[in-house]
């Protein structure tokens, strides 16, 4: 919300040019900032519910093949729409073909105790697996959106940020005292970061 004001602020102290530019950086500022924000929370709570099903199973090995997968996140919307059908797909037919293999399983195991855990695996996981399954689709591709805004909110500026002298007065923007200051500030681990950048000869 500041970049919205602030940008065409610091645009309209040079010319309308500037002044369009600086609304749509901060137009294209206050969509991406807005846009993470919505699916950050999304992905949150989405995430939680998937691990809050998974905490009830009865299958200790399909817990700790859930764990390893929360740990890894999509980078983009692309991958984090793969990741969540690969993952749907996966628990739909787990969940299925549990009902056989989860008691057959068991009983090869652990004999008649085995096969009866194993009924209980198998019955639990057909009603848990599609739907963690449809939770991790949601989660995936909003932690696939949430990065991609990640990645544009924080891609490199162009230039340096604006020069404000002592007398804290909005002057058209200065490459020459816009990177000087930014040098300033930011050399020897910040140690100048409070003094202004006069002049050079």
């Amino acid at each position: 919300v500041y970049d919205f004001f602030h940008e065409p602020v610091e645009g309209s102290v040079g010319n309308p040019r500037e002044f369009a530019e600086g609304l749509a950086r901060g137009t294209s500022s206050l969509v991406q900032n807005s846009v993470f924000g919505v699916f950050n929370s999304a992905s949150k709570i989405s995430g939680s519910i998937s691990k809050a099903a998974t905490s009830i199973s009865l299958d200790d090995d399909w817990k700790r093949k859930q764990s390893r997968k929360y740990r890894s996140k999509p980078n983009d919307v692309g991958e984090g729409l793969t990741s969540g059908i690969r993952r749907l797909g996966e628990g739909v037919f787990d969940g299925i073909t549990g009902i056989v293999s989860q008691p057959i399983k068991g009983l090869n195991e652990e004999g008649s105790a085995g096969l009866a855990r194993g009924v209980g695996k198998g019955i639990t996981g057909l009603i848990l697996r599609p739907m963690v399954g449809v939770v991790d689709l949601i989660t995936d591709t909003t932690e696939g959106i949430k990065s991609f805004a990640s990645d544009s909110i924080l891609r490199e500026r162009k230039r340096s940020p604006r020069y404000i002298g002592i007398d804290h007065i909005l002057i058209p923007f200065d490459p020459k005292k816009s990177d000087m200051q930014s040098l300033l500030r930011t050399i020897d681990e910040g140690q100048f970061e409070k003094q202004y950048y006069l002049n050079s000869w």
